[in-house]
């Protein structure tokens, strides 16, 4: 007999597509499927006769597993191909077949005995590294085919098979055939259901993932995060937990059961399990209320409450700038699964980034905007300081040039501002200040911009405003300021202010500095002219 070229799961399709018996070869492509017949094929046989059964195995499956002790040292052995390991050893009765038609990475059983004969190879990796099926496999029982394949694989030599004892023309299906069927058709419909089930659960954590990783606010993001696990999960309550390090409270960000929880605080003493899960850095399952030594503290209140299990699982631990994030999550009435545990664990692993970053992102936001807010304001008035003004001025300058409308310019001083700060002291001086400065901004529009110029000089920026409308605004501003008394000044203490006006119309341009001389001018005109008043500059 010639000996086949071609690889060991080539000649198995072969030959049962040759002998049109290709219903007895069981095609599969999960690793897990293979080690199970394996393990079930070398189990059925273990402590047989060995005069009885004739065993096939490649050299790396009889290395590395203790099959050839488990079969005996008395069945007829055949070990074919080459092994990684040169030294290896066998039973005394093992024939090495080093030309065997078979692939270094190809792994494979065949047992012949007087009842059964069984087969199951396992073929060499996808050469496609990102065919993520597995390595595909063939089991059979069928006698003829197996040990027509044995044959071929023992070309070279002679090789002893037992002789079927069957008295049925038809091909036998004996007892433990059948019941490796059955083991192996229940273990592929639990493989089935799981893959089904993890199936679910991946599409849905990838659901949420995306979900969150559109752009909101850190509060937004998180109350999606619980709704959604709350939803999956079947919890009464879900909610995420942040506590910064050395801190006995927490702070609830958010919970399904209100979106407009935020940041409510907790004592810390009062949750046993979120303190243990601080200490383990490990998620807590709390799965028997009234006998689990964590919350033995607090098992009667949560009783009373209907809590029979309790979820925690960290989103983050310990990181310096956000703290730590916690899952918690209880139910009223029934456990948590092994399936939704994972469930949650992973979920929060994959969310972990997106809470993370949402929450560093908006905590960096709000430092900017402070930050923005110090460098614009100013910090005894909160009105915009004078470089603010002068950037704004410019642009809002260039702009009435270009589509031909006014503007307007109010430059307004606290009248005897002095004799209020030697009179009365320097701290009501700045009430004073702090007042004027209120009730000017409270009189401008939403496109008017209102700053401190220096001192008691404040500036109203007015744009797309004429003559009259800038006069109309002073007037106003005059009644205000000098008609209602300033809490710590006596009754018959009377603040006022001057106002100097400056309006640009034409279409000639002109600088910051040049538009404020004009009301400069203007204020001191109305200085000049007996104060609380106001005076229009005029080219």
């Amino acid at each position: 007999m010639t000996v086949s070229v071609k690889p060991l799961h080539s000649l198995i399709s072969d030959t049962f597509a040759a002998t049109e018996v290709d219903e007895f070869l069981l095609r599969f492509k999960l690793d897990d499927v293979y080690t199970f017949i394996f393990e079930e094929i070398v189990s059925s046989h273990t402590g047989r006769s060995g005069n009885e059964m004739t065993v096939l195995l490649d050299a790396e499956t009889a290395i590395n597993t203790n099959i050839l002790i488990k079969l005996g040292h008395s069945a007829h052995i055949y070990v074919c191909g080459s092994s990684t390991n040169g030294q290896a050893t066998f039973p005394q009765q093992t024939q090495r077949i080093d030309n065997a038609p078979i692939e270094s990475h190809e792994r494979f059983l065949i047992i012949i005995t007087t009842t059964t004969s069984y087969m199951v190879m396992q073929a060499p990796p996808p050469q496609d590294i990102n065919d993520l099926g597995g390595r595909p496999g063939f089991w059979s029982f069928h006698h003829e085919s197996i040990v027509e394949i044995a044959d071929l694989l023992t070309a070279s030599i002679s090789l002893e098979v037992p002789a079927q004892h069957t008295d049925d023309s038809d091909y036998p299906v004996s007892s433990n055939v059948m019941n490796v069927l059955s083991h192996l058709g229940n273990f592929i419909e639990n493989q089935q259901q799981n893959a089904i089930v993890l199936k679910n659960d991946f599409s849905l954590i990838l659901e949420i993932v995306k979900s969150l990783s559109v752009r909101r606010s850190a509060h937004e993001i998180l109350y999606l995060f619980v709704e959604k696990i709350a939803t999956t999960v079947q919890t009464d309550r879900c909610s995420v937990v942040r506590i910064w390090e050395g801190e006995d409270e927490g702070h609830v960000l958010a919970s399904h059961e209100d979106a407009s929880v935020n940041n409510m605080v907790i004592d810390l003493n009062k949750y046993p399990e979120i303190k243990n899960t601080l200490e383990t850095s490990q998620r807590t399952l709390i799965n028997d209320i009234e006998k689990d030594p964590i919350v033995s503290d607090v098992s009667e209140q949560l009783c009373k409450m209907g809590v029979t299990a309790i979820l925690l699982v960290p989103i983050v631990l310990f990181d310096p700038k956000v703290g730590t994030f916690l899952l918690r999550m209880f139910r009223k009435g029934g456990t948590f699964t092994q399936r939704e545990v994972e469930f949650c664990q992973i979920v929060s692993e994959t969310a972990a980034n997106a809470i993370e970053r949402a929450d560093l992102f908006e905590t960096i936001q709000k430092s900017n905007r402070s930050l923005e807010r110090l460098a614009t304001t100013d910090a005894l008035t909160g009105l915009y300081n004078r470089r603010y003004l002068i950037e704004h001025l410019e642009d809002e300058i260039t702009r009435a040039v270009r589509y031909k409308i006014p503007i307007a310019c109010l430059l307004i001083d606290i009248d005897d501002f002095k004799l209020v700060n030697d009179t009365f002291g320097h701290l009501e001086g700045d009430e004073v200040l702090r007042d004027v400065s209120k009730r000017t901004l409270d009189s401008v529009r939403g496109t008017d911009i209102v700053a401190r110029y220096g001192g008691e000089e404040l500036i109203i920026l007015l744009p797309q405003t004429n003559i009259d409308g800038a006069m109309n605004h002073a007037n106003r501003l005059l009644q205000t300021i000098s008609g209602k008394h300033y809490g710590g000044l006596p009754d018959d203490f009377v603040v006022t202010v001057s106002i100097g006006i400056s309006l640009h119309e034409s279409n000639d341009s002109i600088t910051a500095d040049e538009f404020i001389k004009k009301a400069d001018l203007a204020l001191y005109e109305a200085k000049r002219a007996g104060k609380n008043r106001l005076v229009v500059h005029h080219d």
